[in-house]
This record gives C-alpha cells, sequence and structure tokens, in this order.
C-alpha cells in the first residue's frame, strides 16, 4: 500500500487493548491523514518497527515486562528521530524528568472524557511536522551543496548569530575579492569589502534575517581597487521544531551589467516618471536640455526659447547659488536626490516661490546633469505665513489683561488671517454664552444670549467638539439666520465658544479649522492664564488684608498693654507681670512670623547670584546665640533672593538654638546640587521628621509653629527640595537640593 506524503502512520502502544482501540479510534477520526496501528505489549512494538515505517510512537508508561521509558530507550538505540509521545496515565515530574532525558518528543498525562484524544491527535501532527521540517532542511542543505558546485552565484550558509561559517561555494573568492579561509576565521569580514555607502543596508539585512525575516537586498562590493560590483543578495532564516532561528541561508549575484544598463536609462526614466510637473533637464554647465510643457505655461516661455540657455533665465542667483550647493553635499554623501526652495522668475518678470525637487545624473561617479521637477509653494508659504502672524497674535495674548480684550485679539486675528468677515465670540457665565466681542460686519440685531446646549455655538460648547456645516439648508433641526449657509463653530475650552459664518456654501475647509483651532487655542491659554492670575490676585489680596489686620488691629493693642506693662513694673515687682511680659513677646513674635509666613506665601521671587557663605554668615550674626559656635565651609555662588535666603538661614539657626540647651555647634556646607545646614544638638525623632514643615507644628511651649513651615515655603518658592535626616554627630541635619551654582 503506498503511503501518501501527508500521511501519517503512528503506532500505540497500551496493554489496555481497550483502550488502545478507543484512543485509535478517536484519533484518526480527528484527522483523517492519521492512521493508528495498535500493539499491546513492547516486544510487538519493536518487531513491527522491525517490518513497518512509522511516522510517529505514542506510548503508555506502565506495561508489563517493560515500561514506556525503557521502550523509549530501545527505539532511540534504533531509530533515534522518530518522534516518541509518551502518554501515560501515571503521571508525575519524576516521570516527566526521566523521559525527557531519554529523549521523549513529548509528554501527555491521560485523562477523563474524549477531549484528551484531540489533544493527542493534535501533538502527533504537531511532533511530525516538525520532524518533517527539519528532513526538508537537511534535504535543502544537501542539495545545496550539489547545485554549488555547478554555479556561478555566491551560495552561502551561516549560523544565526553569523558567528559561524557553514557553507560557502568558489564563487566567493572570485566575485567578493576576499578568501573563504579568512571567512571561516572571521565570519563577517565579508563586510569589509562591502562599499561604505551600503555597509547600513547589509548590516540591517542581517539583523532582519536573524529576526526571522526574509531580505532581497542589493549593494556594492568592492573586490579590489580597480573592481566594484553591484549584487544582488537574497537571504532567509531556517527555523527548528520551536520556531527559533537556527541558520541562514541565501545567495549573491553580480548584478553589475544590469546595474550598468539602468544607470543608462535612468535620464529616460526620470523623465517619464516626473514629467506631470514642470521639470527640466540641466546638463553639468547648467543649461537646459529638456523642458516639458507645464514649465512653459508656468514661465511663459517656449521650450525654444529655454533649451539650450542658462538656468540663470528663470532661476535668480540666489536660487542657482542654492542648487549648487545642494548638488556638491548630494556628491559629497552619495546620495541621489535632494530639495531646495527658491523664487521662480517669469516672463512678466514677476517671481513665484517653487519647491525645486532635484535628481543627479551621474556615470561613473561623474556629474552628467540633473533633473528637477518644481513645485508651486505658493499656498504653503501663504499658511507660513499665515502661522507666523498667529504666533504674533499669541504674543499679544499672553500680556492681555481683560477677558474682553483677549476675544477682540481673536476676532482681529481671524479677520487678518483667516479671512472670516463675520464671526462672534461668546463667553460662559451661569449656564448662559453671552456674545463678547464681534467682528465689525455683525450687526448688532444678530447677537443674543444662549443657553448651554442650545444652537450650533451651544452645542459646541456642551459637547467639547467642532462643528463645520457647509450648507445649513440641508440639516436637519438647524435653522440658518439671515441667509448664512456655512458655519465654523469651535469650543473655547471651559470658556465659551467661537463660531464663523457665510452666506456662501462651503466657505470653511480644514485648512481654516487647523489654523483656527490652533487660534482658538492660543485663546484658550490666555483665557485660562487670566483666570487664574485674577484668582491670584484675590487670593494675595486676601493675604494683603489679613496681614494689614496683623499688622495694625492686633499689634497696636498689644503695644498699648505692652507700655502699660512697663508702667506697671516701674511701681510694683511681681511675678505676674514677668509672665505678662513674657506672653506679650510670644505674641509679637507670633505676629512676626504669621507676616513673614503671609508675605513669603505671596512674594515673587526674583534670583540674582549670591555668595551662600556670606548669606549663611550674615543670618548668624542676626539671631541670637547664646554660646551656640558656627562655621561655613564653602565659598560657592547660588542662584537665589537674598532675603529670602536669609529668612531660611535664620528660621534654621534659630530652630537649633532654641531646641537645645545652647552648647552645640552649627555649620553650612555644600552638596554635589545644593547645601546643608547640620547641628549637634538633640536631634527630631524619625517618627516626627515628616511633620516639622506643617503649619503650627511645635514641641516648644513658647513656639508657634510656624518657623520651619516658612522655611518649606521659601523652599518651594525657589524651585529646591528639602528633607531632613539625623546628622552623623547626631544632630538634625537639613539638606537642600535641587540648586542652581554659578560657582563651586
Amino acid at each position: 500500500m503506498e503511503r501518501s506524503a501527508k500521511q501519517i502512520d503512528v503506532l500505540h502502544v497500551d496493554d489496555n487493548l481497550e483502550f488502545a482501540d478507543l484512543a485509535s479510534t478517536f484519533v484518526e477520526r480527528y484527522d483523517d491523514r492519521l492512521s493508528v496501528e495498535v500493539e499491546t505489549s513492547v516486544q510487538a512494538a519493536v518487531s513491527s518497527l522491525h517490518n513497518v515505517t512509522y511516522d510517529c510512537i505514542v506510548s503508555d508508561y506502565e506495561m508489563p515486562q517493560q515500561n514506556g521509558i525503557e521502550f523509549l530507550e530501545a527505539v532511540r538505540e534504533l531509530y533515534p528521530n522518530i518522534p516518541f509521545i509518551l502518554f501515560t496515565g501515571k503521571g508525575s515530574e519524576a516521570i516527566a524528568s526521566e523521559a525527557i532525558s531519554a529523549g521523549v518528543s513529548d509528554y501527555l498525562q491521560k485523562g477523563s472524557g474524549t477531549s484528551q484524544y484531540d489533544v493527542l491527535a493534535n501533538r502527533i501532527i504537531n511532533t511530525v511536522a516538525q520532524k518533517r521540517a527539519r528532513q526538508k532542511v537537511a534535504t535543502t542543505e544537501q542539495r545545496l551543496e550539489t547545485i554549488a558546485d555547478n554555479t556561478t552565484e555566491i551560495l552561502w550558509l551561516f549560523t544565526a548569530d553569523w558567528d559561524t561559517l557553514l557553507f560557502v561555494n568558489s564563487s566567493y573568492e572570485e566575485l567578493w575579492g576576499h578568501s573563504i579561509e579568512a571567512l571561516r576565521e572571521d565570519p563577517q569580514s565579508f563586510l569589509e569589502n562591502v562599499h561604505p555607502g551600503d555597509q547600513d543596508v547589509v548590516t540591517q539585512a542581517m539583523a532582519q534575517l536573524s529576526a526571522g525575516n526574509t531580505v532581497d537586498i542589493e549593494c556594492r562590493v568592492v573586490a579590489d581597487e580597480d573592481t566594484t560590483r553591484w549584487m544582488w543578495i537574497k537571504g532567509q532564516p531556517v527555523f527548528d521544531e520551536n520556531n527559533d532561528v537556527t541558520k541562514i541561508v541565501g545567495y549573491s549575484r553580480d548584478i553589475t551589467e544590469r546595474k550598468s544598463l539602468e544607470s543608462d536609462l535612468e535620464r529616460h526614466k526620470k523623465v517619464v516618471a516626473l514629467s506631470g510637473d514642470p521639470m527640466y533637464m540641466l546638463d553639468a554647465d547648467g543649461y537646459f536640455e529638456y523642458v516639458n510643457t507645464a514649465l512653459c505655461d508656468v514661465t511663459g516661455y517656449t521650450k525654444e526659447a529655454l533649451i539650450g540657455t542658462h538656468v540663470e533665465k528663470i532661476v535668480p542667483e540666489q536660487g542657482i547659488e542654492s542648487g549648487e550647493e545642494l548638488i556638491r553635499s548630494l556628491l559629497a554623501t552619495e546620495e541621489q536626490k535632494g530639495t531646495f526652495e527658491m523664487d521662480g522668475v517669469i516672463k512678466t518678470g514677476d517671481t513665484i516661490p517653487l519647491e525645486n525637487h532635484v535628481s543627479l545624473l551621474t556615470s561613473n561617479d561623474e556629474l552628467q546633469g540633473t533633473v528637477g521637477v518644481l513645485r508651486d509653494i505658493t499656498e504653503r508659504k501663504e499658511r507660513e505665513q499665515k502661522l507666523t502672524t498667529l504666533h504674533d497674535v499669541a504674543n499679544k495674548l499672553t500680556t492681555s489683561t481683560s477677558r474682553e480684550q483677549i476675544c477682540e485679539h481673536v476676532i482681529d486675528a481671524s479677520e487678518q488671517i483667516l479671512d472670516f468677515e463675520q464671526c462672534v465670540i461668546a463667553l460662559e457665565d451661569g449656564g448662559v454664552l453671552s456674545p463678547v466681542a464681534v467682528s465689525q460686519a455683525v450687526s448688532p440685531e444678530e447677537l443674543s444670549e444662549f443657553e448651554v446646549g442650545e444652537g450650533i455655538a451651544g452645542k459646541t460648547y456642551k459637547n467639547n467638539e467642532p462643528i463645520i456645516i457647509d450648507d445649513m439648508t440641508t440639516r436637519d433641526n438647524v435653522t440658518p439666520k439671515n441667509e448664512y449657509r456655512s458655519v465654523l463653530s469651535l469650543p473655547i475650552g471651559e470658556h465659551g465658544n467661537f463660531q464663523a459664518v457665510s452666506r456662501s456654501v462651503g466657505a470653511f475647509d480644514e485648512t481654516d479649522l487647523e489654523i483656527a483651532e490652533l487660534l482658538i487655542s492660543h485663546a484658550e491659554s490666555a483665557l485660562t492664564r487670566l483666570t487664574r492670575e485674577q484668582r491670584l490676585q484675590r487670593r494675595n489680596q486676601s493675604l494683603e488684608d489679613f496681614t494689614d489686620v496683623v499688622a495694625h488691629d492686633l499689634r497696636n493693642p498689644l503695644n498699648v498693654a505692652q507700655g502699660h506693662l512697663e508702667l506697671a513694673k516701674q511701681t510694683h515687682e511681681n511675678e505676674h507681670l514677668e509672665t505678662a511680659t513674657e506672653a506679650l513677646d510670644r505674641g509679637f513674635d507670633l505676629i512676626k512670623q504669621l507676616l513673614t509666613l503671609a508675605r513669603t506665601e505671596r512674594e515673587e521671587i526674583e534670583t540674582k547670584p549670591v555668595a551662600l557663605g556670606r548669606v549663611a554668615q550674615k543670618s548668624w550674626d542676626m539671631v541670637k546665640h547664646g554660646t551656640a559656635e558656627f562655621s561655613v565651609t564653602t565659598t560657592a555662588i547660588m542662584s537665589a533672593n537674598e532675603g529670602q535666603l536669609c529668612r531660611l538661614f535664620e528660621n534654621l539657626f534659630r530652630n537649633a538654638v532654641e531646641h537645645s540647651s545652647g552648647d552645640i555647634h552649627i555649620e553650612v556646607g555644600t552638596l554635589s546640587d545644593g547645601f546643608y545646614v547640620v547641628d549637634t544638638g538633640p536631634g527630631i525623632p524619625a517618627s516626627k521628621q515628616n511633620q516639622i514643615f506643617e503649619r503650627g507644628f511645635t514641641e516648644s511651649s513658647n513656639g508657634a509653629g510656624f518657623g520651619l513651615s516658612i522655611v518649606s515655603h521659601i523652599v518651594a518658592a525657589h524651585g529646591w527640595d528639602i528633607e531632613v535626616m539625623t546628622g552623623d554627630a547626631g544632630g538634625t541635619r537639613f539638606e537642600i537640593t535641587g540648586v542652581d551654582f554659578v560657582e563651586s
């Protein structure tokens, strides 16, 4: 009986004949390519293997006389490559490990239900397919060696990582100009003969092949100093049963003659391919050899008036210089194509902006001339001008001081940049959109307030999506006013809506939408900025009012109380008076710290270079420090606000002195990106180090808890970071980082 090339003959060995027959039936039903023979003993199976060629063996584990592993070992001695699947009811890691060591192809545990037979059938098909694939590769390699002896092409075979040369035929030495012996010693040494301009192409192709992709490239090979060949290289990866790339196989063909013919035809191809636009062909000296009809239409000259004349007839001096510079650049980099912009001079003397797409015509690396294709870029230049003007408008918006002023700038820009004749901006307030700025062409009678969600503008704002309508008469639920047909409606974020209308159908296109969206995005940013600034102004005013109350209304009665207290102390001596004096002093100190905190929060930071050590010393001299000692070890110049830096140091020094017995040492020094203040005091418990910057936190009965909060605000205002930790001597160490040093 002849076997089909796709047929899969399986030998199933299991001492349970009933189970084996059942399994065989289901396996054969799963795929009609599968044909299963059943044997109930190892001896019978070995005998069958001598008489029949099987594609796969499926075996149970627990069987009389020999188990499945012992049967596998016997099979591997006789038939090392036949797929062997262990299909057992007794599963364990030990059995699986032993089976793998013995060379099992797959391992499957018996289960309940008929689905297990589908799984078994699928494993058989996959295992056999992998084996056949390996056989096919081996056959291909054998055929390759046979063909290699009778071909002028280079046939080659490498490992997937290109580290080992597996095969190359003798044509390599003749065409590549490199010895096979040298290639075996260094399998990637063939790259030495690849033209420098094609090195990247070849190395990228190697990477693609290693990644499992086929390649088809052309490159130049320098066989010797007088011979450069064009080679066509085609390669493909070879996969193993795990779908991993194990080898790279391919061939290289000399196509130098073909490339030479292609070079001769290149001029004609370029003329045909590029003749749809205005185009020309110049010789190496810049004289017209060919112009097409489209170029004549653009310039107003006839072909006879241009051919034979120098390109300066339609290109001014600056354009010629740009073109020559491009050609020099292309020749230096061995590129063939480039683009530059120039003005073209037409017969009337007027100029038009053009984009010139230039291709070089070369032979043996010598420039023979150029082919150019011209594109009118008037519209693009106009768009660029609009974007430039839009940038100027954006600058105006950043300095606008009211919502009305911002909206008026946007309306003016829409008229000047986009040529919108009738447009309006409505801003939202309390669920109502009210017109704030309009074009001069819009009459007051056309304006009205409307609720969010009402009309096209209201829906645009509510849904936060732009709307373009080419003809409102064709839209349901839209009632045009004053014979308006087209509308462009854009949301201004959470602020309102911009809308332009026209009595023409299709008055607005995608370019209008793109530029209008840019304009409105600037308007949204400006309105958001203004809202934020106004909110900040109100906050600062509140702080100002607060500081006025603290500085005047609270301090004045305290001053009166302090004066009377001094008078009382002059006529009476009483410990209660001393206590009252201390309380008033704490009150004044609290007022001072509150004022400092409030001013720190609202002041804008203006920085300049300051000497870190000098400011630290100055601050120390302003603090009552008793017997405490101080040292500064830096001469660094940093960028900071000197007044606020003094406050920072004063508060840190005062905090250290007040929370110690007084006999401490405080040191200031620099870090790689900042500075530190460390003392030898009692330190701050680790459990409380994350609380000390909170406003009002203190462990002193006399403290107000604002000193370190002020330090935190000063650090944040400068954009720095502060961290507290335990010093080497057990005291407290503050590290301020993110500092910009001018000199260190």
